[in-house]
């Protein structure tokens, strides 16, 4: 059970194994055999001994602003950590990885393509997903070369966003695809809606024992977690899922302001697709890798099969493989 405080003030103690969550005049109890994370998403006061006793129990503790983690605490005994963060930094300059890349590529591709051709018979739309096949032909024949598995990455999203435009209502339409400073409303709801993905896989790998900044594939940058972007992938079609069924939303439609002066989600479109997300996430069961559990569930057992692939390997592999160029 996923525990989130968001009331503002709100004191958490714990008494015999069990959380005590006063807010305001709300009083929850949550014994700490039901609890898998706690999550404090505003000001709140936590006891030294229940902090204590989530980390003794295995549970996390994440102290986050809206889609920010800006600090977390968690066991330090989640497995071999050393063992696995040594052999994902050698595993991040070995020609190994490139085999678990265009793994993640086509698996993003074909769910894509298999969205695109469930969702619209339209013929146009059906040409971008067989576009999208080859390119994915292309990269499992690609040789190990991050520039030239990224254009072809690139080309496929293009590719996809231009099959994807056709879905939407033509007034919602956007011009190209950005990531920054964007004033569109779809963009936005992509942009947040990849925003609460990258944190669920953040705090994934952290459990798995993995370190989420540091990535195979994705150039580091400052302050990104480079395994998360990595990982995100396969995951993608997940929001834009989602932000479909949010603009066809009776409520949405009947939300006046759909952005605010800025440019931006205004509260009203926000809390719609947080909810619709949310629910996504945490209650509906899909069938994922031969499995049928909640996508956040997904999520976290891809994370320890990540660290279990990488444990696989031993350090004298590892280090023969290193690239030299």
């Amino acid at each position: 059970m996923k525990v989130v405080v968001e009331t503002y003030g709100a004191q958490i103690s714990i008494e015999t194994g069990v959380l005590q969550i006063d807010a305001g005049e709300s009083h929850t109890e949550v014994s700490l055999l039901h609890v898998t994370s706690l999550h404090i998403q505003t000001s709140a006061r936590i006891s030294s001994d229940a902090l204590t006793a989530c980390i003794k129990s295995g549970i996390p503790v994440y102290f986050e602003n809206d889609l920010e983690v800006e600090a977390m605490l968690w066991s330090p005994y989640y497995g071999s950590i050393a063992n696995i963060r040594k052999k994902q930094a050698l595993f991040a300059f070995s020609k190994h990885k490139y085999v678990l890349i265009k793994r993640l590529l086509i698996r993003k591709n074909a769910m894509r393509v298999r969205f695109l051709r469930q969702i619209s018979t339209i013929e146009k739309i059906q040409e971008y997903a067989l576009k999208i096949e080859d390119i994915n032909k292309m990269i499992e024949n690609a040789p190990g070369k991050d520039a030239y598995l990224r254009s072809l990455e690139g080309n496929s999203s293009k590719k996809y966003f231009e099959a994807y435009n056709l879905l939407l209502p033509v007034e919602w339409r956007f011009e190209k695809r950005t990531y920054q400073n964007t004033r569109d409303l779809i963009n936005n709801l992509l942009n947040y809606g990849y925003g609460m993905l990258y944190k669920e896989i953040t705090k994934a790998l952290i459990v798995a024992g993995l370190d989420p900044d540091l990535g195979f594939f994705h150039a580091a940058q400052y302050n990104k977690p480079g395994l998360s972007f990595d990982l995100i992938e396969p995951y993608r079609v997940w929001v834009e899922e989602q932000v479909l069924k949010t603009i066809r939303d009776k409520t949405f439609k009947q939300i006046r302001n759909k952005l605010d002066e800025n440019g931006r989600l205004s509260k009203e479109t926000k809390h719609l697709f947080i909810e619709k997300m949310t629910g996504f996430m945490t209650q509906k069961k899909i069938l994922w890798q031969k499995r049928v559990k909640t996508p956040q569930t997904h999520i976290q057992l891809d994370a320890h099969q990540v660290a279990k692939y990488l444990l696989n390997f031993s350090l004298k592999d590892l280090l023969k493989s290193l690239q030299t160029e």
